[in-house]
């Protein structure tokens, strides 16, 4: 968790969720907020992955981005290997990624406020999520004209 100005720098693969072989990794967060001065994590040009089950499970994994908080340089994946049910929520916050991707079912993006920025689109508004789907789904309906669909 980082709160009350908090600032991170990570250099690699940063991971929330990693499974072995021997260990599942299930109901990992990580939180980013405000509170009484702006929280940054940034990740250095690098990749984050949401749930990674390359080896055992990995669900319910999360990344929160709440008031004040923000997460930048770096690219997102939502779902590595065969994790199912991982979610980034922006919840005021704000997420300025160079890619964003959800994979498998039920993987998901959140945003209920805030804003989401990715190569070169940025989104501000709220109370819309996607999630990971088998079919592609028509540009409109899609954030990354990839695998996700709006469903609410």
């Amino acid at each position: 968790m980082l709160t009350n100005g908090a600032l991170l720098s990570t250099t690699g693969l940063a991971t929330i969720g990693n499974a072995t072989a021997a260990n599942n990794a299930n109901n990992n967060l990580v939180s980013i907020a405000g509170g009484s001065a702006a929280s940054v994590w940034n990740l250095s040009g690098n990749a984050l992955v949401i749930g990674n089950a390359g080896q055992g499970g990995a669900t319910n994994n999360t990344l929160r981005i709440g008031s004040g908080g923000l997460v930048t340089n770096l690219s997102v994946t939502i779902g590595g290997g065969s994790a199912l049910n991982n979610a980034l929520v922006v919840q005021g916050g704000q997420l300025w990624a160079t890619a964003l991707t959800a994979v498998n079912a039920g993987n998901a993006v959140q945003l209920n406020a805030g804003t989401l920025a990715t190569a070169g689109t940025v989104y501000t508004t709220g109370r819309t999520s996607w999630s990971a789907t088998a079919a592609r789904p028509r540009r409109s309906n899609c954030w990354a004209a990839r695998i996700c669909s709006r469903t609410t």
